[in-house]
């Protein structure tokens, strides 16, 4: 489970800083210029910059790429005005993706390269940082057998991916081998023995509970073959609908302002409730007295 890392990683790569602006209030310095500007300190125009990359991605999957690539455009002339913003690295690398997608599908390939280099050049964001860049262009370009191109954008997001767990360097290994490695950020994720640790304890977490729920409150007259059975399977659902709820609301809150810098938190808070809501439905239903001798 990469939560573990992301926790641990996220957390250290932002300073004080970041949240400096993170108040709903004015405050000195912290204009619209500013790397997380508040919301009465936004305007129009920097909503705007917010907003518009989920609208170039609608008019693209409609196929509308005249409207997509004249959103994009606009995209990337707002992220010149807002060089300091949280999103800037996002708007370089995502508005130079998709104009070289468009290129891509138009047969275009050698001005998709470029558009492809371009995006190579991102400085990063809290996002890109995380969870690396979408990486369907240079997939593409790569079975084209642009190599040479891709090796060089893939060396460009190792500056600012630092949580590749080397899957990066690899891809560029197989390429200068002549293979052809299919790119794709969550597809190769490789966990550390600690976040393996994490993981299987996550998973067995509701066995765990139960049986230490049954033989500290023996004294309740539990019965084992009643409560331990139902006991996990209740530890279990309660685990999967809320990884399914949790999984919902990052997913949904992840590209928001407030929720992209304050990712840390909303991930120890999913971590702590995975292992504390199932210890307490758990504890809950040691109090049913059907499931008593």
């Amino acid at each position: 489970m990469k939560i573990f890392a992301i926790i641990i990683i996220t957390f250290l790569s932002f300073s004080h800083a970041a949240y400096s602006c993170d108040k709903e209030k004015k405050v000195p310095g912290c204009s619209e210029q500013s790397w997380n500007p508040s919301s009465k300190n936004t305007s129009s125009k920097l909503n705007r910059f917010y907003e518009l990359d989920s609208l170039i991605n609608k008019y693209y999957q409609k196929g509308d790429f005249i409207k997509a690539k004249k959103l994009t455009l606009e995209y990337l002339a707002l992220a010149e005005h807002y060089k300091n913003n949280w999103n800037y690295g996002n708007a370089i690398h995502d508005a130079n993706r998709m104009l070289g997608l468009m290129s891509y599908q138009k047969g275009e390939y050698d001005e998709a390269v470029l558009y492809l280099s371009k995006a190579g050049k991102s400085t990063g964001s809290p996002q890109l940082n995380t969870f690396g860049p979408e990486l369907d262009l240079a997939n593409l370009l790569l079975k084209q057998g642009k190599a040479t191109e891709v090796k060089s954008y893939l060396l460009g997001i190792q500056t600012f991916w630092k949580m590749d767990n080397g899957i990066v360097e690899e891809w560029i290994e197989a390429i200068d081998t002549n293979e052809k490695p299919e790119l794709t950020r969550f597809g190769d994720f490789r966990m550390s023995i600690y976040q393996k640790i994490f993981f299987w304890l996550a998973i067995i977490w509701p066995i765990i509970v139960s049986i230490s729920v049954f033989f500290i409150y023996k004294r309740k007259g539990l019965s084992p073959l009643k409560f331990i059975p139902v006991a996990i399977v209740v530890g279990y659902v309660i685990l999967l609908v809320g990884n399914y709820i949790s999984s919902a609301v990052i997913g949904g809150l992840i590209d928001t302002l407030s929720t992209s810098l304050l990712l840390p938190f909303i991930y120890t808070i999913t971590v702590v409730a995975q292992f504390v809501v199932p210890m307490l439905s758990i504890y809950i239903l040691s109090n049913v007295s059907k499931l008593r001798k």
